[in-house]
This record gives C-alpha cells, structure tokens and sequence, in this order.
C-alpha cells in the first residue's frame, strides 16, 4: 500500500487535497515531493536510518536540480517550512485511509444491491415498504454523488493488489436493511 503515490507529475495536480494543507500549500511541488519521500510512512525512503544518506536519496529523487551550498545547507538542517511539513506527515494514516476506501466500495456494492431488488419482490411489498423503499432509493440518490466523489478521490491510497471486500457471516448489507423495513 502506498499513500499519496508519485506519479509524473506533481503530488499537487494528483492529489489535489494536499493545496488544502496549511503545511503543504507554502511549498513548491519539488519541495512536498522531498517531504513525502522524507516522512512519508509508505516512502521508499522512510526507514533509512542513516540521515544524511536519507537526505540525499530524498533530494535526488524530489529535485531536479539543487544549488550545492543548498544541498549541504538541508543535510545540516531543514528549512522551518520543510520540517513544518514533515511533521505534518506523521497526522496521515494509510491503514486508516484504506480502511474508509474499502468501505467507500462496500457503501457503492450495497447501494446498488439495495436499489436493484427483483421486480417479484417489489411486487410483494406491502405499500409501507413500497414507501420505505422509494424514500431509501432517495437517500441513495442524492447521497451517490458525494460516494462517487470519494471513491475518485481513492483516499490517496493506492493497493497494487486489490482485494475484493468480504461481507460479515454472508449476510450482506441489503438484506438486513430490507429485513428491517
């Protein structure tokens, strides 16, 4: 799992949510691209134990060009922006994020169960949860939207492997708020 992936091009245009971060939205995209690969948890880099080694696959992988007098300047310290933002990488949590995107695609599986029951049990609904059933498809409609929002957005979490999402004791979602009704 990888949270806020790189790709060609910037952190910025990929994740747009990163300009509504105080600490991200002062730097320049090569500058959060180093901050990602710095503190990023999922980082390629993170576990480097050796600082300056850390450093210096950091910068090598965010800019293409650094002045050198920079370069020695940040292995001796980070400008107050740089570490604003690497601390700021410690609030994000990829378990956390793939946890609401597995849910987001559970929501979207159960809506449309829910909204594609056959015609010979609408047809055996009493006119209650014939009602019940017009007002959840209601709520289903004006909320698909914002679903569809989140799941384009993915939660920045890319899974190379994506598993589909296990429903509890076979028994799914639908069922039971049917059951309910």
């Amino acid at each position: 799992m990888i949270l806020f992936k790189p790709g060609n091009q910037s952190l910025f245009i990929d994740y747009p949510e990163l300009k509504d971060v105080r600490e991200f939205a002062v730097l320049s995209p090569e500058q959060l691209l180093f901050t990602w690969y710095y503190a990023n948890p999922t980082s390629p880099h993170y576990k480097e134990e050796n600082l300056d080694a850390k450093t210096e696959q950091c910068i090598n992988a965010s800019f293409k060009r650094m002045k050198p007098g920079e370069r020695e300047k940040w292995k001796k310290e980070f400008p107050k922006e740089i570490r604003d933002a690497i601390k700021r990488w410690e609030f994000f949590n990829p378990g956390a994020r793939l946890k609401a995107k597995e849910i987001a695609h559970k929501t979207f599986e159960t809506f449309e169960k829910m909204t594609n029951l056959p015609e010979e049990k609408l047809k055996k609904m009493n006119i209650y949860r014939k009602k019940k059933f017009i007002e959840l498809s209601s709520k289903i409609i004006d909320y698909l939207p914002i679903l569809i929002k989140q799941l384009e957005y993915g939660f920045a979490v890319s899974d190379e492997e994506e598993k589909p999402i296990k429903e509890e004791n076979n028994i799914s979602m639908m069922e039971k708020i049917i059951s309910e009704c």
